[in-house]
């Protein structure tokens, strides 16, 4: 709770690193406890010396330098310039120097009570940590401002929030994250796609419709900016299309070059090449576009989503997410259906705990 309480004051949000320090702490900083308390158990059975102090006077004292060369270790992050590893050095050094202050000042007060409550009788003895007697000997005011403390912070605690903005943790201040930016902003869309991976092109093509119609669903809610695949690259109606560039071929006969103007002669050349141009299907289509839609063996189809939000904005991430899950592939409400694959769908499921995502 004060580490929680010390982040919610100094930074006051938490990353999708930070958020889990909690448990972090439990893991490393629960050794010292443990130390401590086993040495004090093996001083009561003992008996003739007094347990608590002579735990912490010499098992304590060993497990406090332990500490802070974990502290040390964890603190060197702060000088890295990605904020995710600066506020995780920051909580998470923090936080083991509280829970090394919690143990030495909370755990002598909670085993002194229950002795006293259990009635038993400790030997004096000499403490070889010079701080013990102290401790001891302040622990009802150490206890009372242990209390204390742990009701401010939780005030903090209700002020600490999830930042959602996964683009805050990268360093924007380089030209290819400002570039990538501003590209998006001009074509309206991320240009990191959504992939999902169908059979065939007939499942390409069902699951493509039943994707716009969510999005048509949604509206303005949408996350789905477009969505693509590779047959639709192909042009429709090539046979129609044909005839019509026979007769523009036709026209273009009755055109003599020789009474047009040098640049007109050009244009005509050039449409000449163009009405010529065979109907192709999507095989022919370049092979740097087929890899995009395309397994590399050539089996199966993809069915590319691009997005029409920010994949830094957490919060629309998870929408995004539920939309492109169980999207169908055939007819009928018994149909096979699918997920798309991508980043979002990593992060934004783990935001989702209702139910498991779908293998795709």
């Amino acid at each position: 709770m004060w580490t929680y309480g010390f982040a919610g004051w100094t930074l006051g949000t938490l990353n999708i690193l930070t958020a889990f320090v909690g448990t972090i702490l439990l893991g490393v900083g629960i050794d010292v406890g443990i130390h401590v308390l086993d040495r004090a158990e093996q001083e009561r059975s003992r008996g003739g010396l007094e347990a608590i102090r002579t735990a912490l006077g010499r098992t304590g004292e060993a497990a406090a330098i332990a500490s802070l060369t974990t502290v040390a270790g964890f603190a060197s992050l702060s000088l890295s310039d990605f904020r995710v590893f600066r506020e995780f050095s920051i909580i998470s050094s923090s936080g083991l120097l509280l829970v090394l202050t919690s143990y030495l000042l909370c755990l002598p007060v909670l085993l002194s009570l229950r002795d006293r409550v259990q009635g038993e009788k400790l030997a004096k003895a000499r403490a070889h940590f010079p701080a013990a007697h102290s401790i001891l000997r302040f622990s009802p005011w150490a206890f009372w401002l242990c209390t204390v403390a742990i009701f401010g912070t939780l005030t903090w605690i209700s002020s600490a929030r999830f930042n959602y903005d996964f683009g805050s943790l990268e360093t924007r201040n380089l030209p290819s994250y400002q570039l990538d930016r501003d590209v998006n902003e001009l074509l309206g869309h991320s240009q990191t796609p959504l992939t999902l991976m169908t059979r065939d092109g007939e499942e390409a093509r069902t699951a493509a419709i039943a994707l716009r119609q969510r999005s048509a669903e949604k509206g303005v809610e949408s996350g789905i900016d477009r969505v693509t695949t590779s047959a639709e690259l192909v042009p429709g109606d090539q046979e129609a299309k044909a005839a019509i560039l026979a007769k523009l071929a036709k026209t273009l006969l009755l055109i003599e070059p020789e009474s047009l103007e040098e640049h007109e002669r050009k244009q005509r050349a050039d449409l000449e090449e163009r009405v010529a141009a065979p109907a192709f299907a999507e095989a022919d289509l370049p092979p740097s576009v087929r890899r995009a839609f395309h397994a590399m063996d050539g089996s199966g189809e993809f069915v590319l989503v691009l997005p029409g939000i920010s994949l830094t904005d957490g919060e629309k991430i998870r929408g995004l997410a539920e939309e492109l899950r169980d999207i169908p592939t055939g007819v009928g409400a018994s149909s096979p259906t699918l997920s798309a694959t991508g980043e979002a769908m990593v992060l934004g499921p783990a935001a989702l705990p209702r139910r498991p995502l779908p293998l795709a």
